[in-house]
C-alpha cells in the first residue's frame, strides 16, 4: 500500500513539474507574441521560408486525400528533409501547425501548446494519437559537429480528433512542420487543405501533391533513362552501319572495272608477209 502511495506520489510531482514547465514556455513566448510582430533572432540569410511539401500517409502506406475526425495518418516529408542544426549543439527544434490558409507560416511563433496565441482563430498544433498532446518542440538527433544540418526523423502518428473536440472553425487551412529557433519559425514543409467545421469535421486536401521519391527511386529512373538512351544509341549504330555496308556493294557493282580480250595475231599472216617478194 505504501508502495502504490508513493508511486502515485511522484507521478503526481512529474505531471506539475511537466505543467509548470510548459507554463513558463508559454509565458516566455506568449510574451513575445504578444509585440509588435515575431522576434527576429535568426540571421536573415537562414531564413528559407517554404522549402517543399508535406504528403498524407494513411495507415496503410498509400497517400490519402480525404478523411474525417477519426482518421489517422502520418505527414511524409520529402527525403533527406532538416533544419540547418540541430537540438543539443544548435537550438533548432521542430514544431507542427494547422493554421488559416491565409497566415503566413514564417510569421508564427511556437509556444508549448502550439503556434500562438493557441487554439485560436485556427490557429492549432498537430497531436499525438497516442499521447493526445501536441507536438510541439521536438528535439533533433545531436550531431557530432555543431552547425550540421539536423535531420528530421519521422512524425508521429496524428489525426484531427482533438482540434475537432476543440471546435476548430471550418475554412481552408495549411497543415505543416517548422524549423524553428527560440520559437521563431525559419523555414517549413507544408500542403493546403479544406475542413469542415467541428464536431462533424471532414476534410480533403487542396492541392494534389507527388508523394516524395527517395534516393532509390531517383536512382532508378536515371538507369532507365539511360537503358532506354544507350539502346537507342546502338540501334542507331547498326542502322548506320547497315547502310554504309548497302552504299559500297552498291558502288562497287556500279564502278567495276571491264576486262578487255587480247588480240591474237594470225602467225601464219606474218610469216607470208615476210616470204613475199
Amino acid at each position: 500500500m505504501r508502495c502504490r502511495t508513493l508511486k502515485v506520489a511522484a507521478s503526481r510531482l512529474a505531471a506539475l513539474t511537466f505543467a509548470t514547465a510548459l507554463a513558463t514556455s508559454a509565458l516566455v513566448v506568449g510574451s513575445a507574441a504578444g509585440s509588435a510582430g515575431p522576434v527576429n533572432t535568426v540571421d536573415p540569410s537562414r531564413v528559407a521560408g517554404d522549402v517543399g511539401d508535406v504528403v498524407l500517409i494513411g495507415l496503410d502506406g498509400d497517400p490519402i486525400r480525404s478523411g474525417d475526425a477519426s482518421t489517422r495518418f502520418l505527414v511524409r516529408l520529402p527525403e533527406g528533409s532538416a533544419c540547418p542544426g540541430d537540438s543539443a549543439n544548435d537550438q533548432w527544434r521542430v514544431n507542427t501547425f494547422l493554421i488559416p490558409a491565409a497566415q503566413d507560416p514564417l510569421d508564427v511563433l511556437f509556444g508549448s501548446s502550439g503556434p500562438e496565441p493557441p487554439w485560436t482563430s485556427g490557429m492549432y498544433p498537430l497531436f499525438d494519437n497516442s499521447t493526445n498532446l501536441p507536438i510541439v518542440f521536438t528535439m533533433l538527433r545531436r550531431n557530432p559537429i555543431a552547425g550540421s544540418p539536423g535531420v528530421i526523423e519521422s512524425v508521429p502518428e496524428t489525426g484531427f480528433g482533438v482540434v475537432a473536440d476543440n471546435q476548430i472553425p471550418g475554412g481552408d487551412y495549411r497543415l505543416g512542420i517548422a524549423c524553428s529557433y527560440f520559437a521563431q519559425t525559419t523555414q517549413f514543409w507544408d500542403t493546403e487543405l479544406t475542413m469542415s467545421a467541428a464536431p462533424d469535421v471532414e476534410w480533403s486536401v487542396s492541392v494534389a501533391t507527388p508523394a516524395p521519391s527517395t534516393d532509390s527511386e531517383s536512382s532508378s529512373q536515371i538507369w532507365i533513362w539511360l537503358l532506354v538512351a544507350g539502346g537507342v544509341a546502338v540501334l542507331g549504330l547498326v542502322v548506320w552501319r547497315r547502310r554504309l555496308s548497302t552504299t559500297r556493294a552498291a558502288y562497287t557493282t556500279t564502278n567495276k572495272p571491264t576486262t578487255k580480250t587480247p588480240t591474237m595475231k594470225n602467225p601464219t599472216m606474218k610469216t607470208m608477209t615476210e616470204e613475199s617478194p
